[in-house]
């Protein structure tokens, strides 16, 4: 079932009327039929999303969960970045809705040289019910090309992640940390952190291996890793109590 967007797809605004009456059919049918609601077209899919949260009061709490449940962002521009803030601040049920949020970089002129924070930063404290985040580059890590996100290591950068304190799940998909620190940091800074996926995740054009280093201050207790070599490796799970052991 898709249930990705683009944040445009989002912003228009909701508002429920006094008119509107809840139809005589059990609740339960009618969350069926709203979770049927399948497009290959996200566009599509969400302005259904949309007419659903507007078709009654009893269809509005399940629609509007499908419609934000998992946000895409790709490095928007504030005039895109701050109406979505706005929304989020003054609706709760947007707040809530949301549980998955993919940032991502997508310009070939200039990189994100903080990882999103400017993104993090907005929305740290504002999504109560985030369980999983992936942070996604632009698809290259040759110094030539264009650049992958860049994770540093000032703490007034990472940890904007403690601002979401129910996520569990970080995705790394070509991603250069400054050094070791800011690895170590961003995971530490992610107490209820469980899982972790990283492809072509390195430190200053360095492969950070799956046997991660020695030097780690405070890590999470993870309970599964997967680290995919490159594009082309089977990944393989890791399952242990302390993965940062080695081995």
């Amino acid at each position: 079932m898709c249930q990705t967007s683009d944040v445009e797809d989002y912003l228009e605004p909701l508002s429920l009327t006094p008119t509107m009456a809840t139809p005589m059919y059990p609740i339960e049918l009618q969350e069926l039929v709203i979770d049927s609601i399948h497009d290959e077209h996200h566009r599509l899919l969400a302005a259904t999303l949309h007419s659903c949260c507007l078709t009654c009061r009893a269809w509005f709490p399940r629609s509007i969960r499908r419609l934000y449940r998992r946000l895409i962002l790709s490095t928007p521009p504030r005039t895109q970045l701050d109406p979505l803030v706005e929304l989020i601040n003054t609706s709760p049920y947007v707040a809530s809705a949301i549980e998955e949020l993919v940032i991502g970089s997508v310009s070939r002129a200039t990189k994100d040289s903080v990882g999103g924070v400017a993104i993090r930063a907005m929305l740290a404290g504002k999504l109560p019910r985030l369980r999983s985040m992936e942070l996604v580059g632009s698809g290259s890590l040759v110094e030539s090309s264009p650049p992958p996100l860049v994770v540093s290591s000032p703490l007034s950068r990472v940890p904007t992640l403690a601002g979401f304190p129910m996520l569990t799940t970080l995705r790394l998909s070509f991603v250069m940390f400054t050094s070791y620190v800011a690895f170590d940091r961003m995971l530490a800074a992610v107490p209820g952190l469980r899982r972790l996926s990283a492809s072509y995740v390195i430190c200053k054009y360095t492969r950070i291996p799956a046997t991660f280093p020695d030097r780690r201050p405070r890590l999470p207790a993870l309970s599964h890793v997967v680290w995919h070599v490159n594009s082309t490796s089977v990944s393989v799970p890791r399952t242990c109590d302390a993965p940062c052991s080695g081995g």
